[in-house]
């Protein structure tokens, strides 16, 4: 059975100011450096505790405030005691501990050097050179569309003429949507210049759509939706089925950061092999 030292309490006070005495009156005393909890030789001090109690807040809060923290501190302050005693092979830990902040500085030295010398710039030649050799292995997993939807209430006004501007949707009608959805729509998104998720789109309709792929092959152009309160107006541009090839504008900033993480990894990979041949030249590494 796991023993655990007792626990001295220095300065009564700490603990009995939670019956007796005005917490932050307490916390005001000039006890810099004093210890009040004393657990297995570990001391807990005033001015650790007086940092959790947030300014100003009453007596009977700062009270229950203290109360968590000397108990959460005491009992970690046990835990550790209780896993140092019963945990047989220590060096193991100690091996552990060596090796995980030996990743951390390897990780924070990599870290700075791609930060000093990692040039993120990338042409639209690489860029569009990338995609040529690689977009038949680059598909859709869902379905992505370009278009406009406007989410409206039944009873807006002059439906049949916003119907129109979303059926041609030329820059004339663009602008008048965009006057006409300030005071009237439940919702309005305007993605004619870029691909979205058509999932994105489906869960802003009024009527539900099951399957994506299906409805995208049979529907172009204009659809309307409506429930028992809304209509939705919905443009589709154009659209792209699951497993399809990503088109490259939707490609692009993912092939991006895939050719930035390569110049990383290519960045390391040199920083290693030149330490190690500088290390053979300065007679650093002896081979026995």
């Amino acid at each position: 059975m796991i023993m655990f030292k007792r626990i001295y309490v220095r300065y009564a006070v700490v603990l009995v100011v939670v019956a007796c005495c005005s917490a932050c009156e307490v916390f005001r005393q000039k006890t810099e450096g004093k210890p009040i909890v004393e657990v297995s030789g570990n001391f807990l001090y005033e001015q650790d505790l007086r940092k959790v109690i947030p300014h100003g807040v009453n007596e009977e809060d700062s009270t229950r405030i203290a109360q968590r923290f000397i108990k959460r501190w005491a009992t970690d302050v046990l835990m550790h005691e209780a896993a140092k005693r019963n945990v047989a092979n220590e060096a193991h830990i100690e091996r552990m501990v060596a090796d995980y902040k030996k990743d951390l500085l390897l990780h924070e030295y990599e870290r700075r050097i791609v930060a000093e010398r990692l040039n993120r710039d990338v042409s639209e030649e690489e860029l569009t050179e990338f995609y040529e050799q690689y977009a038949t292995s680059m598909r859709l997993t869902e379905a992505i569309v370009k278009g406009l939807l406007i989410v409206l209430p039944h009873q807006a006004p002059h439906m049949d003429e916003v119907k129109k501007w979303v059926n041609q949707p030329d820059s004339d009608a663009v602008d008048k949507i965009e006057k006409y959805v300030v005071q009237n729509a439940v919702s309005y998104d305007y993605f004619m210049d870029r691909w979205i998720p058509f999932s994105e789109v489906r869960r802003l309709l009024p009527q539900a759509v099951e399957q994506a792929d299906d409805f995208l092959k049979t529907h172009n152009g204009f659809v309307q939706f409506s429930d028992s309160l809304k209509t939705g107006l919905l443009f589709l541009k154009e659209s792209k089925l699951t497993g399809e090839v990503r088109p490259y504008d939707y490609a692009r900033e993912e092939i991006k950061e895939l050719l930035i993480n390569r110049r990383k990894v290519e960045l390391v990979q040199k920083l290693e092999q030149d330490i190690y041949e500088e290390a053979m030249q300065n007679g650093d590494i002896v081979l026995w």
